[in-house]
């Protein structure tokens, strides 16, 4: 979860919670299953007197990758493996960089993320 240093900072959302997860993709050629991070994030949460929770369900954010073979290029956030193009990370870390690190400057964090 992402909480702004600055609330008052014009472009900084009020909050960020990010969803991660881990997908296992079974293999039936290959040794080993095939491992990948997907996400997916809502943004502005407000906690209601009542305990719960509330936010615009159309503040969903998820990996918005694109592959184009023709040229061979991938624009967004994606990867190809096995010739296959597949939205979403190959590692924890290098979602974790891209999702929270780079947002080190305007947020603080919390993280239940233990991979």
């Amino acid at each position: 979860m992402l909480v702004p240093k600055d609330a008052s900072y014009y472009g900084v959302d009020n909050n960020r919670i990010y969803f991660i997860y881990k997908i296992t993709e079974k293999q039936k050629k290959a040794s080993k299953d095939h491992v990948f991070y997907y996400y997916g994030s809502y943004k502005d949460i407000c906690i209601l007197p009542d305990g719960t929770c509330s936010f615009d369900l159309k503040t969903l954010k998820v990996p918005d990758g694109q592959y184009f073979s023709a040229i061979n290029s991938i624009t967004g956030t994606g990867f190809l493996y096995e010739d296959l193009f597949y939205k979403g990370y190959e590692d924890i870390d290098t979602m974790f960089n891209n999702l929270v690190t780079a947002c080190i400057d305007n947020y603080t964090y919390e993280t239940t993320v233990n991979e």
